[in-house]
């Protein structure tokens, strides 16, 4: 009985392993026929290239061998386009494959057809990823060639670049360059900016917020900023300074301004007092010479009457006429030497004069000009400091 119940479970042991082989060998066989049989043309083109290692490593990375396929196709394109000069095209592809496959070797490709666009911020943003890309590419191998490459195009794109240290206090400032935020203060590292018009944007709470406004024409330049920003109680404190000193300013040259409005006063009443009196001088020059050409007149009209006489006149009946032309013609000399002098200093006297009343209504049409300590768009004293 007990040798019966012995070998029926044996018997039932043998059949249970046997059933659980048969179970196994079903479900096992058939998947793995079915891995060995079902590879896509993809897969078995890229298995006859790298080896099968390569399909496993490609799996890994989350990435299909249709995509990968399909990312090569795009690159050949772009490359294609960059060298007939499509470069938006290029740009297009290459990214479009960059999305699907972090190849190093695309994303080089890519910074070069931005450098080729002229964005040269972006290109050297894409090169400064090329090593970390790089360190995680386990697919294929990249040649030394492209490191080189690498390192030659960056150095291509900072000749373009106006590289820029900004260093500002106090620090956990928030800096902001063109409106994008580019961290807090101290920057771990400069920043790197197309030549033009740079606008710097420095904020902090508890701080007055400052805008700088830089104008680089060129690029392959270093340049090293400095600033401070002020509290807002130091800020109301110095605004509060500028006004007074603004105040005193103003009442100092308004003040000036009077004194030399009076004084231009004086001057010019003192030039009209010699403008009048020169004109009445060149005029009894002119008078003088009058009278000296009625002298001259006079004697020359005696002495051709003496000329005249016959022989039966007496002396003593020209002896009138002789002392009338005689007198005239001293009268004459004297006039004619007291007019010209006369006249001449007149003249003199009344064009200075009108020089000057000229000159001097010049000068109280221009005035002392107040203008503002500063320019008409800064508020307050001004808070910033640029070391």
């Amino acid at each position: 009985m007990f040798c019966s119940s012995a070998s029926t479970a044996a018997f039932n042991i043998r059949t249970g392993a046997l059933a659980l082989i048969i179970f196994l060998s079903l479900i096992i066989t058939p998947s793995l026929s079915f891995s060995q049989t079902t590879l896509t043309p993809e897969e078995k083109a890229l298995k006859d290239k790298y080896g099968a290692k390569f399909l496993e490593e490609l799996s890994q990375t989350g990435v299909t061998a249709a995509n990968y396929m399909y990312a090569t196709k795009l690159t050949s394109l772009a490359l294609q386009k960059y060298k007939d000069q499509e470069l938006a095209d290029a740009r297009f592809l290459l990214e479009k494959a960059w999305s699907i496959i972090k190849s190093p070797k695309i994303l080089y490709y890519l910074a070069r057809t931005y450098f080729n666009l002229g964005d040269y911020v972006k290109a050297r943003e894409l090169l400064l990823e090329f090593p970390r890309a790089a360190e995680k590419w386990k697919l294929t191998t990249i040649q030394k060639s492209f490191y080189t490459d690498v390192q030659s195009l960056k150095e291509d794109c900072e000749k373009h670049l106006v590289d820029l240290q900004i260093i500002c206090h106090p620090e956990q400032t928030q800096v902001f360059v063109n409106t994008r935020f580019v961290g807090l203060s101290p920057l771990k590292s400069s920043i790197m900016l197309l030549p033009g018009v740079i606008r710097i944007s420095l904020v902090k709470k508890g701080y007055k917020r400052q805008d700088i406004q830089l104008n680089i024409p060129k690029g392959g330049v270093k340049i090293n900023k400095k600033y401070k920003l002020l509290t807002i109680e130091e800020d109301l404190r110095q605004t509060k300074l500028f006004i007074e000193t603004e105040q005193k300013r103003r009442l100092a040259l308004i003040k000036l301004e009077k004194e030399r409005q009076e004084k231009l006063a004086d001057q010019t009443e003192r030039w009209q007092r010699i403008n009048k009196w020169s004109r009445i001088t060149f005029i009894t020059g002119a008078v003088f010479l009058g009278g000296a050409v009625v002298s001259a007149a006079v004697s020359y009209a005696f002495d051709k009457k003496m000329n005249n006489t016959g022989s039966s006149t007496t002396w003593d009946d020209s002896t009138l006429d002789y002392k009338i032309s005689k007198y005239s013609g001293n009268t004459a000399i004297g006039l004619a030497s007291g007019g010209v002098l006369i006249f001449s200093a007149g003249w003199y006297l009344y064009s200075l004069s009108k020089e000057k009343l000229k000159s001097l209504d010049r000068d109280k049409k221009g005035g002392i000009t107040i203008i503002p300590l500063l320019s008409g768009d800064t508020k307050g004293l001004s808070l910033s400091f640029d070391f």
